[in-house]
Protein backbone atom coordinates (compact mmCIF):
# COMPACT_ATOMS: atom_id res chain seq x y z
CA UNK A 1 0.00 0.00 0.00
CA UNK A 2 1.45 3.43 -0.44
CA UNK A 3 1.13 6.43 0.83
CA UNK A 4 1.36 10.16 0.03
CA UNK A 5 4.11 11.19 -2.20
CA UNK A 6 5.99 13.90 -0.14
CA UNK A 7 3.60 14.18 2.44
CA UNK A 8 2.27 11.49 3.93
CA UNK A 9 -0.36 13.19 5.55
CA UNK A 10 -2.03 14.65 2.38
CA UNK A 11 -4.49 11.94 1.57
CA UNK A 12 -3.78 10.00 4.62
CA UNK A 13 -7.94 9.36 5.23
CA UNK A 14 -7.85 7.72 1.41
CA UNK A 15 -4.74 5.79 2.57
CA UNK A 16 -6.11 5.01 5.89
CA UNK A 17 -9.87 4.04 4.55
CA UNK A 18 -7.29 1.68 2.09
CA UNK A 19 -5.37 0.15 5.12
CA UNK A 20 -9.05 -0.58 6.93
CA UNK A 21 -10.61 -2.37 4.06
CA UNK A 22 -7.30 -4.33 3.53
CA UNK A 23 -7.22 -5.43 6.91
CA UNK A 24 -11.27 -6.38 6.84
CA UNK A 25 -11.13 -8.22 3.53
CA UNK A 26 -7.51 -9.68 2.64
CA UNK A 27 -5.41 -9.89 5.92
CA UNK A 28 -5.19 -14.06 7.00
CA UNK A 29 -4.26 -14.64 9.90
CA UNK A 30 -0.15 -16.65 9.41
CA UNK A 31 -0.37 -16.46 5.88
CA UNK A 32 0.12 -12.74 5.69
CA UNK A 33 1.73 -9.52 6.58
CA UNK A 34 1.48 -6.07 5.70
CA UNK A 35 3.82 -3.27 4.17
CA UNK A 36 3.40 0.40 4.47
CA UNK A 37 5.04 1.27 1.42
CA UNK A 38 6.03 5.27 0.94
CA UNK A 39 8.26 6.83 -1.18
CA UNK A 40 10.47 9.48 -0.71
CA UNK A 41 10.90 12.27 -3.05
CA UNK A 42 14.30 13.27 -4.21
CA UNK A 43 15.58 16.18 -2.46
CA UNK A 44 17.38 19.21 -4.03
CA UNK A 45 18.29 22.21 -2.58
CA UNK A 46 18.28 25.74 -4.34
CA UNK A 47 19.88 28.68 -3.74
CA UNK A 48 17.10 30.74 -4.58
CA UNK A 49 13.28 30.17 -3.43
CA UNK A 50 11.84 29.15 -6.83
CA UNK A 51 14.59 28.96 -8.52
CA UNK A 52 15.46 26.16 -11.16
CA UNK A 53 18.56 25.51 -10.38
CA UNK A 54 19.45 21.83 -9.42
CA UNK A 55 22.71 20.46 -7.74
CA UNK A 56 24.03 17.04 -8.62
CA UNK A 57 23.88 15.40 -5.55
CA UNK A 58 20.78 15.62 -2.54
CA UNK A 59 20.89 16.94 0.33
CA UNK A 60 22.15 14.72 2.77
CA UNK A 61 20.68 16.22 5.92
CA UNK A 62 17.59 16.87 4.75
CA UNK A 63 16.79 13.50 3.07
CA UNK A 64 17.44 12.03 6.60
CA UNK A 65 15.04 14.46 8.24
CA UNK A 66 12.08 13.76 5.51
CA UNK A 67 12.91 9.64 5.70
CA UNK A 68 12.42 10.16 10.04
CA UNK A 69 9.19 12.41 9.42
CA UNK A 70 7.76 9.83 6.97
CA UNK A 71 8.44 6.69 9.19
CA UNK A 72 7.30 8.11 12.46
CA UNK A 73 3.75 9.11 10.63
CA UNK A 74 3.54 5.98 9.03
CA UNK A 75 4.58 4.12 12.86
CA UNK A 76 1.53 6.08 14.31
CA UNK A 77 -0.99 6.19 11.71
CA UNK A 78 -0.93 3.04 9.75
CA UNK A 79 1.51 0.98 11.68
CA UNK A 80 -0.34 1.28 14.80
CA UNK A 81 -3.60 0.65 13.50
CA UNK A 82 -2.70 -2.69 12.09
CA UNK A 83 -1.02 -3.49 15.43
CA UNK A 84 -4.64 -3.17 17.17
CA UNK A 85 -6.25 -5.18 14.89
CA UNK A 86 -3.33 -7.69 15.56
CA UNK A 87 -1.62 -7.80 12.08
CA UNK A 88 2.00 -7.57 11.88
CA UNK A 89 3.09 -4.67 9.64
CA UNK A 90 6.27 -2.88 8.83
CA UNK A 91 7.54 0.14 7.23
CA UNK A 92 8.94 0.26 3.85
CA UNK A 93 10.56 3.99 2.27
CA UNK A 94 11.88 3.80 -1.33
CA UNK A 95 13.32 6.75 -3.06
CA UNK A 96 12.25 8.16 -6.01
CA UNK A 97 15.74 7.89 -7.19
CA UNK A 98 16.15 7.80 -11.39
CA UNK A 99 12.59 6.46 -11.59
CA UNK A 100 11.43 10.46 -12.14
CA UNK A 101 7.89 9.28 -11.34
CA UNK A 102 6.55 8.06 -8.38
CA UNK A 103 4.70 5.11 -10.06
CA UNK A 104 7.74 4.11 -11.15
CA UNK A 105 9.20 3.51 -7.97
CA UNK A 106 6.04 1.80 -6.09
CA UNK A 107 5.62 -0.26 -9.22
CA UNK A 108 9.18 -1.42 -8.89
CA UNK A 109 9.09 -1.77 -4.65
CA UNK A 110 6.01 -3.78 -5.25
CA UNK A 111 7.64 -6.56 -7.55
CA UNK A 112 10.47 -6.54 -5.50
CA UNK A 113 8.30 -6.98 -2.05
CA UNK A 114 6.55 -9.72 -4.02
CA UNK A 115 3.65 -7.98 -2.92
CA UNK A 116 0.19 -9.40 -3.87
CA UNK A 117 -1.81 -7.39 -4.64
CA UNK A 118 -0.38 -3.99 -3.89
CA UNK A 119 -3.28 -1.82 -2.41
CA UNK A 120 -3.57 1.95 -3.38
CA UNK A 121 -6.01 4.15 -2.27
CA UNK A 122 -7.71 5.82 -5.43
CA UNK A 123 -7.63 9.87 -4.69
CA UNK A 124 -10.31 12.39 -5.78
CA UNK A 125 -8.45 14.36 -8.12
CA UNK A 126 -9.89 16.75 -10.44
CA UNK A 127 -9.35 16.55 -14.81
CA UNK A 128 -6.87 19.39 -15.27
CA UNK A 129 -4.87 17.17 -11.65
CA UNK A 130 -5.61 14.22 -13.52
CA UNK A 131 -4.42 15.26 -17.05
CA UNK A 132 -1.45 17.24 -15.96
CA UNK A 133 -0.47 15.30 -12.35
CA UNK A 134 -1.10 12.28 -13.31
CA UNK A 135 -2.27 9.60 -10.86
CA UNK A 136 0.30 7.31 -9.38
CA UNK A 137 -3.12 4.59 -8.80
CA UNK A 138 -3.68 4.94 -12.39
CA UNK A 139 -0.24 4.61 -13.25
CA UNK A 140 0.68 1.77 -11.23
CA UNK A 141 -2.49 -0.09 -12.57
CA UNK A 142 -1.64 0.24 -15.67
CA UNK A 143 2.28 -0.56 -15.68
CA UNK A 144 3.02 -3.11 -12.34
CA UNK A 145 3.49 -6.15 -12.66
CA UNK A 146 2.34 -7.53 -9.63
CA UNK A 147 -1.45 -7.55 -9.39
CA UNK A 148 -3.00 -4.09 -8.28
CA UNK A 149 -6.03 -3.26 -6.60
CA UNK A 150 -7.54 0.15 -6.10
CA UNK A 151 -9.65 1.54 -3.46
CA UNK A 152 -11.79 4.07 -3.83
CA UNK A 153 -12.10 7.02 -1.68
CA UNK A 154 -14.99 7.31 0.98
CA UNK A 155 -17.87 9.87 -0.49
CA UNK A 156 -18.85 12.70 2.19
CA UNK A 157 -22.44 13.03 2.22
Amino acid sequence: MAGARSNPGRQGSDSLSALHWAISHLYREGESSLVILHVVPDVYDSPAPGSIYYEETADPELEAALEAEARAFLEEQFVSRAAAAGIPARVVLVREGNTRHVGWAVAKAAEELQACPLVLAKHNQSAWEAMFLGSVATFCAAHCKQPVLLIPPITQK
